[in-house]
């Protein structure tokens, strides 16, 4: 049994195990030269991770590019790769303050490619958008304020991208394309505004006036609004031709 003295010793023990580091700043050259060499090797990262940002980054650019040409799986190559790129950036070892910015910055790009790839399929109607499901923050590992900003560039990249699929013939009917793009651009639209009361700078990406999540919640607005305003102009422009073959039936009726 032990005594009251070696339990005492023992609390004391524990106590000095959960106690900080301490130096003596007299003779502390060689946890001065640990410093210093953390320091040299986060210099050095920091080149390094903005170098694997940047691959991130086009790498995403690369599968929307695949994308608007129909190229399903050289697009899920490239994501592949942008995800690689993006979980790379962990491995620095660099000042939080930078690789905050580098997590965001490349999470927010990663995020949207996601966001537009899970969705294609919708897009182009191969399948009912409303069985598209998108990964969260989480098993992407990326900051919710990048995921979110990630979405509502999303709801612009879509929009920007339906011409080319008719250009590049991945799709012929312009009219269907445009109601499924704002079938979804809707449903991303109403997940978004879910935010709308949270305080703005705390999704803010890039630390820039004017990025503030409220502004970017303008982007899947307007980009709804240009959806409309393109299935306007095709729904005149088809009543317009169902009158010129009107027209033209009663002159030949006419002439006969």
């Amino acid at each position: 049994m032990s005594t009251d003295s070696e339990n005492v010793q023992a609390d004391n023990d524990s106590l000095d195990s959960e106690k900080p580091e301490t130096i003596n700043l007299a003779d502390a050259g060689q946890f001065a030269d640990e410093l210093i060499e953390h320091f040299r090797e986060q210099r050095s990262h920091i080149g390094k991770g903005h170098g694997t940002k940047n691959e991130s980054i086009t790498a995403s650019k690369k599968a929307m590019s695949f994308l608007e040409e129909g190229r399903l799986e050289e697009a899920r190559a490239s994501l592949e790769s942008c995800a690689n790129s993006f979980d790379a950036i962990s491995e620095f070892n660099l000042p939080i303050s930078v690789k905050d910015e580098l997590h965001k910055a490349a999470g927010q790009e990663f995020t949207e490619a996601v966001v537009i790839f899970n969705y294609f399929t919708a897009l182009i109607g191969k399948i009912d958008p409303v069985l598209v499901k998108i990964p969260t923050d989480r098993e992407l590992n990326v900051p919710p304020s990048a995921w979110l900003g990630g979405i509502t560039d999303a709801t612009s990249e879509i929009s920007k991208m339906l011409p080319s699929l008719l250009i590049n013939q991945v799709v012929a009917d312009e009219k269907a394309l445009y109601e499924r793009a704002l079938n979804i651009l809707e449903t991303l639209h109403s997940f978004l505004l879910n935010f709308r009361q949270c305080y703005a700078r705390v999704i803010n990406n890039h630390y820039r006036p004017g990025q503030g999540f409220l502004e970017k919640l303008r982007q899947p607005a307007m980009a709804i609004l240009r959806i409309k305003e393109r299935l306007i102009s095709l729904k005149e422009k088809e009543s317009l031709n169902k009158k010129l073959d009107a027209i033209l039936k009663a002159s030949l009726v006419n002439q006969d």
